[in-house]
């Protein structure tokens, strides 16, 4: 597998409702790409949280755990030797007084 970088997803953007994230990206493939959200929780293994089907820019991930940090990236599938990721994006949820 090569990494496409020409292809890579980009102004990914991320909409923490601490239970839930909505990503968004730009497609770079003019819709023939496959995407996937691989991440997790900061410090674990990363893991796939969503696929969307071709010519779909954002996902929305639910049932998180709204006091820990994910990173995610998003990875474009063209077929099956060829990808292209975007650079990680995290949440900074920080410590909740109370």
């Amino acid at each position: 597998m090569r990494p496409e970088t020409r292809y890579s997803p980009s102004q990914v953007r991320i909409v923490d409702g601490r239970v839930s994230i909505e990503i968004s990206w730009k497609d770079a493939t003019g819709g023939k790409a496959a995407y996937y959200v691989v991440g997790g929780p900061v410090g674990r293994t990363p893991s796939t949280m969503a696929n969307v089907p071709a010519g779909t820019a954002k996902a929305t991930i639910l049932a998180l755990n709204p006091g820990v940090d994910y990173c995610l990236t998003v990875v474009a599938v063209l077929d099956v030797d060829r990808v292209a990721y975007a650079k990680p994006v995290c949440t900074h949820r920080g410590k909740r007084a109370g």
